[in-house]
Protein backbone atom coordinates (compact mmCIF):
# COMPACT_ATOMS: atom_id res chain seq x y z
CA UNK A 1 0.00 0.00 0.00
CA UNK A 2 3.14 2.33 0.94
CA UNK A 3 4.43 1.39 -1.96
CA UNK A 4 1.21 2.61 -4.37
CA UNK A 5 1.23 6.05 -2.10
CA UNK A 6 4.91 6.34 -2.80
CA UNK A 7 4.13 6.12 -6.59
CA UNK A 8 0.97 8.27 -6.57
CA UNK A 9 2.62 10.74 -4.93
CA UNK A 10 5.79 10.94 -7.06
CA UNK A 11 3.29 11.58 -9.87
CA UNK A 12 1.36 14.41 -8.35
CA UNK A 13 4.77 16.12 -7.31
CA UNK A 14 5.57 14.89 -11.55
CA UNK A 15 2.49 17.22 -12.28
CA UNK A 16 2.91 19.68 -9.77
CA UNK A 17 6.61 20.55 -11.01
CA UNK A 18 5.38 20.45 -14.71
CA UNK A 19 3.27 23.06 -14.20
CA UNK A 20 5.52 25.44 -12.08
CA UNK A 21 6.62 27.92 -14.90
CA UNK A 22 3.18 28.84 -15.74
CA UNK A 23 1.98 32.67 -13.88
CA UNK A 24 -0.21 31.94 -10.76
CA UNK A 25 -2.32 34.62 -9.10
CA UNK A 26 -2.12 34.62 -4.98
CA UNK A 27 -4.61 32.25 -4.54
CA UNK A 28 -3.60 29.95 -7.07
CA UNK A 29 0.37 30.30 -5.67
CA UNK A 30 -1.61 29.86 -1.91
CA UNK A 31 -3.35 26.22 -3.70
CA UNK A 32 0.33 25.20 -4.88
CA UNK A 33 2.04 25.28 -1.03
CA UNK A 34 -1.35 23.53 0.09
CA UNK A 35 -0.60 21.05 -2.50
CA UNK A 36 3.10 21.18 -1.77
CA UNK A 37 2.89 20.63 1.91
CA UNK A 38 0.27 17.87 1.23
CA UNK A 39 2.67 15.84 -0.85
CA UNK A 40 5.49 16.69 1.94
CA UNK A 41 2.98 14.86 4.37
CA UNK A 42 2.18 12.15 2.18
CA UNK A 43 6.11 11.17 0.97
CA UNK A 44 6.57 11.46 5.41
CA UNK A 45 4.11 8.94 5.72
CA UNK A 46 5.57 6.57 3.27
CA UNK A 47 8.36 6.59 5.04
CA UNK A 48 7.11 6.34 8.70
CA UNK A 49 7.47 8.74 11.01
CA UNK A 50 10.83 10.09 12.12
CA UNK A 51 9.88 9.84 16.12
CA UNK A 52 8.57 6.47 16.24
CA UNK A 53 10.69 3.98 18.10
CA UNK A 54 12.11 3.79 21.86
CA UNK A 55 14.24 6.93 23.41
CA UNK A 56 16.49 7.59 26.03
CA UNK A 57 16.00 10.81 27.96
CA UNK A 58 18.45 13.26 30.07
CA UNK A 59 16.17 12.37 33.11
CA UNK A 60 17.48 8.17 32.47
CA UNK A 61 13.65 7.82 31.41
CA UNK A 62 12.23 5.56 28.34
CA UNK A 63 9.73 7.07 26.01
CA UNK A 64 8.52 4.70 23.20
CA UNK A 65 6.70 6.38 20.68
CA UNK A 66 4.69 5.11 17.52
CA UNK A 67 1.68 6.50 15.61
CA UNK A 68 -0.54 5.94 18.06
CA UNK A 69 0.91 6.34 21.62
CA UNK A 70 3.61 8.60 23.50
CA UNK A 71 4.79 6.50 26.72
CA UNK A 72 6.86 8.08 29.18
CA UNK A 73 8.13 5.55 32.11
CA UNK A 74 10.20 6.66 35.00
CA UNK A 75 9.35 7.76 38.16
CA UNK A 76 6.88 9.98 36.99
CA UNK A 77 5.24 8.26 33.99
CA UNK A 78 3.46 9.88 31.17
CA UNK A 79 1.24 8.09 29.21
CA UNK A 80 -0.32 9.97 25.74
CA UNK A 81 -2.54 8.91 22.90
CA UNK A 82 -1.27 10.51 19.79
CA UNK A 83 -4.38 12.20 18.01
CA UNK A 84 -2.37 13.41 15.33
CA UNK A 85 0.77 14.51 14.43
CA UNK A 86 2.62 17.09 11.71
CA UNK A 87 6.15 15.82 10.48
CA UNK A 88 6.64 19.25 8.55
CA UNK A 89 5.92 20.86 11.73
CA UNK A 90 7.15 18.59 14.35
CA UNK A 91 4.06 18.89 16.06
CA UNK A 92 2.30 16.24 17.68
CA UNK A 93 -0.91 16.57 19.63
CA UNK A 94 -2.11 14.10 22.21
CA UNK A 95 -5.15 13.30 24.79
CA UNK A 96 -3.45 12.41 28.37
CA UNK A 97 -4.61 9.11 29.53
CA UNK A 98 -5.69 8.58 32.97
CA UNK A 99 -2.57 6.41 34.47
CA UNK A 100 -0.65 9.36 33.42
CA UNK A 101 1.18 11.48 36.60
CA UNK A 102 -0.17 14.82 35.40
CA UNK A 103 -3.32 16.57 33.77
CA UNK A 104 -5.07 13.70 33.06
CA UNK A 105 -8.09 14.35 30.87
CA UNK A 106 -6.07 16.97 29.29
CA UNK A 107 -4.96 17.54 25.65
CA UNK A 108 -1.49 19.02 24.54
CA UNK A 109 0.80 19.83 22.28
CA UNK A 110 4.38 18.59 21.66
CA UNK A 111 7.27 20.30 19.57
CA UNK A 112 9.58 18.43 18.61
CA UNK A 113 13.59 18.40 16.80
CA UNK A 114 14.14 16.68 13.36
CA UNK A 115 16.54 13.79 14.97
CA UNK A 116 20.02 14.29 13.75
CA UNK A 117 22.50 10.76 14.75
CA UNK A 118 19.99 9.96 17.01
CA UNK A 119 19.27 12.63 18.90
CA UNK A 120 16.09 15.08 19.12
CA UNK A 121 14.80 17.55 21.55
CA UNK A 122 11.29 18.22 22.62
CA UNK A 123 9.08 20.49 24.18
CA UNK A 124 5.78 20.34 25.69
CA UNK A 125 3.50 23.77 24.72
CA UNK A 126 0.50 22.68 25.78
CA UNK A 127 -0.28 20.63 28.50
CA UNK A 128 -3.51 21.72 30.11
CA UNK A 129 -6.17 22.34 27.37
CA UNK A 130 -9.73 21.25 28.20
CA UNK A 131 -10.07 20.54 24.38
CA UNK A 132 -8.02 19.30 20.81
CA UNK A 133 -9.35 22.27 19.55
CA UNK A 134 -7.69 24.85 22.46
CA UNK A 135 -4.15 22.64 22.01
CA UNK A 136 -4.26 22.98 17.96
CA UNK A 137 -5.41 26.95 18.29
CA UNK A 138 -2.80 27.83 21.31
CA UNK A 139 -0.26 30.50 20.33
CA UNK A 140 2.40 28.93 22.38
CA UNK A 141 5.98 28.59 20.91
CA UNK A 142 9.30 26.57 21.35
CA UNK A 143 12.35 28.29 19.98
CA UNK A 144 13.37 25.14 18.28
CA UNK A 145 16.41 26.80 16.83
CA UNK A 146 18.45 26.60 20.26
CA UNK A 147 16.49 24.19 22.08
CA UNK A 148 18.65 23.90 25.12
CA UNK A 149 18.92 27.92 25.91
CA UNK A 150 17.05 29.43 28.49
CA UNK A 151 13.54 30.40 27.92
CA UNK A 152 13.37 28.03 24.48
CA UNK A 153 10.52 26.06 26.21
CA UNK A 154 8.65 28.19 28.03
CA UNK A 155 10.41 29.22 31.08
CA UNK A 156 12.31 26.18 31.28
CA UNK A 157 14.56 24.67 28.31
CA UNK A 158 13.82 21.45 25.82
CA UNK A 159 14.10 17.51 26.54
CA UNK A 160 16.82 15.72 25.14
CA UNK A 161 16.22 12.05 23.82
CA UNK A 162 18.73 9.99 22.23
CA UNK A 163 17.55 7.10 20.13
CA UNK A 164 17.56 3.40 21.33
CA UNK A 165 16.34 1.48 18.90
CA UNK A 166 13.88 1.68 15.96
Amino acid sequence: MKLIVMYFVLALACLQTACANQIKSSDESDQSEQDALLLLSLYAWTRGWEMTGQWSSEFNTTITINETAWREDGSFPNRFSILGFNDYENTVYYFTDADSSFNQGKYGKIVYTTPINGQAYYCQVVFDAATLEEAQGSTAVANTDNPKAGGSCGIGTFTTITKVQG
